[in-house]
C-alpha cells in the first residue's frame, strides 16, 4: 500500500479512484440492457399473441413436421394482420383527437410521440459554418450547406463530348486475344482488325435488330408487330413498299427501345436492302452496307 501521507492530494485521488474502480468491477455484478423501443400501438393482447407465435416456432424448429409449421404461419399470419390493424387505428386515432377547447382535429402529443418513435435516425446535425464564417443552425441553411459541399466535390461532365470507347476497347483487345498479338507498336490492333475483318459490335447489334425485323415481316419469326407500325399512305421520292411510318417519339427511354430505334434505321436502309429474298442473303446485305 502507498504512504498516503507522503504523497500528493492528486496521487491519493488518483490511488483510491483505481481501488474503488477495481472493486466495482470484481464485486458488484454486471448486466448490459439494451434499449428496447416500445411501440405505441402495441397492447397486451398482441403481446400474447407474439409469444405463443414464438413458441409455436420453436415447437416447429424442434418437431420439424407439416402440422407445426402451419400452425407457426397461422399464428404469423395472424400477429401480422393484428398488428396491422392496431397501428392503422391507433394512427386514425390521433389524427382525429379534437382539441377540448376549439372542438377541432389537433396534433397534440400524442402525435409528435408516434413521429419521433418513427425515426429512423435519432442523431440531428449541429450548428455548421458558411463561407463567411457565419454558424447556421436552422435546416434550410444547413441543408443548403451540404448541397454546396457536395456538389464542390463532383466533376461537371461535357455530356454531350464524352468519348465512346467502351465497346470499341473490347473489341480491339478481343482481336489481340483471337491473334495472340500483343505487340505495342503503332497501327498493330488497326491492321489485325482489317485482316480479321471484324463488324464493330455496334453494327452487329444494329444488324441483329434488323435482321429480326425481317423475319417478323416475312413471317420468319414468331414476334407479332404492333397494330401501331404501319405502311405509308403517300408516296414520296424516298418511297419504297418495305417502309414503315415513322413513330412518334416523346421520351428518350422510348426512343431507344426496340421497335422505335429498329424503325428508324430500317427506313434509313436504301432500297437494294430488302431484294433479299432469303434471311442469309438479306444478312449478306448489311454485310456488304457495312452496317
Amino acid at each position: 500500500m502507498n504512504n498516503m501521507e507522503e504523497n500528493t492530494i492528486e496521487e491519493n485521488w488518483t490511488y483510491f479512484k483505481k481501488i474503488i474502480l477495481q472493486a466495482t468491477k470484481e464485486l458488484i455484478p454486471q448486466k448490459t440492457i439494451g434499449s428496447k423501443q416500445h411501440l405505441l400501438w402495441i397492447s397486451t393482447h398482441i403481446k400474447r399473441l407474439i409469444r405463443r407465435r414464438e413458441r409455436r416456432y420453436i415447437a416447429a424448429k424442434k418437431h420439424n413436421t407439416k402440422k407445426n409449421w402451419n400452425k407457426y404461419k397461422q399464428m404469423r399470419d395472424l400477429v401480422k394482420k393484428t398488428m396491422n390493424k392496431a397501428h392503422d387505428n391507433y394512427v386514425r386515432q390521433i389524427l382525429n383527437q379534437e382539441d377540448e377547447e376549439n372542438t377541432k382535429p389537433s396534433l397534440g402529443k400524442k402525435f409528435w410521440k408516434y413521429l419521433k418513435s418513427r425515426k429512423k435516425d435519432t442523431m440531428g446535425i449541429s450548428p455548421l459554418q458558411n463561407n463567411l464564417g457565419e454558424h447556421v443552425i436552422d435546416s434550410k441553411g444547413k441543408s443548403e450547406i451540404l448541397d454546396t459541399q457536395y456538389d464542390s466535390v463532383f466533376t461537371t461532365e461535357d455530356i454531350k463530348n464524352m468519348p465512346n470507347m467502351g465497346t470499341k476497347m473490347v473489341q480491339r483487345r478481343a482481336a489481340r486475344f483471337a491473334t495472340s498479338t500483343y505487340s505495342r507498336e503503332p497501327g498493330t490492333v488497326t491492321t489485325i482488325m482489317k485482316t480479321l475483318e471484324w463488324q464493330t459490335l455496334e453494327s452487329r447489334r444494329k444488324s441483329g435488330r434488323l435482321n429480326m425485323l425481317y423475319k417478323a415481316t416475312h413471317g420468319k419469326a414468331e414476334v407479332n408487330i404492333p397494330s401501331y407500325v404501319r405502311r405509308p399512305s403517300t408516296s414520296t421520292r424516298q418511297y419504297h413498299p418495305e417502309k414503315f411510318t415513322q413513330i412518334s417519339i416523346s421520351t428518350d427511354a422510348y426512343k431507344y427501345s426496340y421497335i422505335p430505334r429498329t424503325i428508324t434505321d430500317w427506313n434509313s436502309l436504301p432500297f437494294e436492302a430488302f431484294q433479299a429474298t432469303s434471311l442469309e442473303c438479306s444478312k449478306e446485305q448489311l454485310r456488304r452496307l457495312q452496317l
